[in-house]
């Protein structure tokens, strides 16, 4: 399967090739790693640490990270690049870029970042995502009560427990589980309770058909009103929206498990495998059995 190339406004790709020195010393920041654990567990910690106040504080990824990389912004603020956006992370922000995507951040001079950060991968953090719906860059403001799980994760770490993988592994799913639920509410942002109980529905009704009509009665609303409702509180249709869960749950299923694709188009509300394999290339351009191979080739 191809990659996707990440296409940058004309300013955003100045800002992205622009050169920083490096640094005579390292940058202020302390790092730490668990050791590796003595038994298989689908969590792997690259490193994890805290950055300190560094003016020249700059990080540039051309082809993307191994692993996720998880930041809760203490306070300062900075600029980071990925995916197409630019944004402006300051105090109490929590981002996770995704493995394998180009990115670059790097900290306001005249008031540069403090903040806590995990370098993860494996399947466990994989399913965590696809379980909370936080697909690609995740980016959620007025995050703060993420911040003491950052601080457990970064004291289990520095400690280096027995059980070190399991309790960080904890701790990420509370990280992820808040992140979540704040993005759910967009990121502060009001959402009408007829919304709420709209992405619920299809969140439980994934695998069926939901027509708009169906939709409506739901709320008790005009299916004009029902479509008008989502479309303000969520930045998408019902059905785009419900497409893209049968995809990431598609992606989830030919990456992570032995079923035949038979099968998953059973679990998937499918007629039979054929109309789940023409879905599928129609919507990830590729074959399911491509997409399979292709995922456990990279691995």
């Amino acid at each position: 399967m191809k990659k996707t190339k990440t296409v940058l406004s004309s300013a955003d790709q100045e800002l992205f090739n622009q050169e920083f020195p490096e640094p005579i010393v390292r940058f202020k920041e302390n790092l730490w790693q668990l050791p590796p654990p003595s038994w298989p567990i689908p969590l792997r910690l690259d490193s994890a640490g805290i950055t300190w106040h560094d003016p020249g504080y700059h990080v540039c990824r051309p082809e993307g990270a191994m692993y996720y990389v998880l930041e809760y912004i203490v306070s300062g603020s900075g600029t980071l690049l990925v995916d197409g956006h630019t944004y402006t992370p300051g105090a109490d922000t929590v981002y996770l870029l995704a493995p394998g995507v180009p990115h670059k951040y790097y900290t306001d001079r005249a008031c540069p970042w403090e903040k806590i950060w995990f370098n993860v991968s494996g399947m466990l953090i994989d399913l965590l995502l696809n379980a909370y719906s936080l697909p690609g860059t995740v980016f959620v403001h007025h995050a703060q009560e993420t911040l003491p799980y950052f601080r457990r994760g970064l004291e289990i770490v520095q400690k280096a427990p027995a059980n070190g993988y399991v309790e960080l592994a904890a701790v990420l799913h509370q990280i992820i589980a808040t992140a979540s639920r704040l993005e759910f509410l967009g990121n502060g942002l009001p959402v009408s309770p007829e919304g709420v109980l709209l992405k619920e529905y299809l969140d439980s009704h994934w695998k069926e058909n939901v027509t708009l009509p169906r939709l409506a009665k739901v709320v008790g609303k005009s299916p004009v009103q029902t479509l008008r409702i989502f479309s303000r509180d969520w930045s998408t249709t019902p059905y785009l929206y419900q497409q893209e869960l049968k995809q990431k749950m598609a992606r989830q299923y030919l990456k992570h498990s032995d079923y035949p694709v038979r099968e998953i188009a059973r679990l998937l509300g499918f007629s039979n495998e054929f109309h789940f394999s023409g879905w599928f290339k129609r919507h990830c351009g590729v074959s399911p059995k491509y997409y399979r191979l292709d995922a456990a080739s990279t691995e």
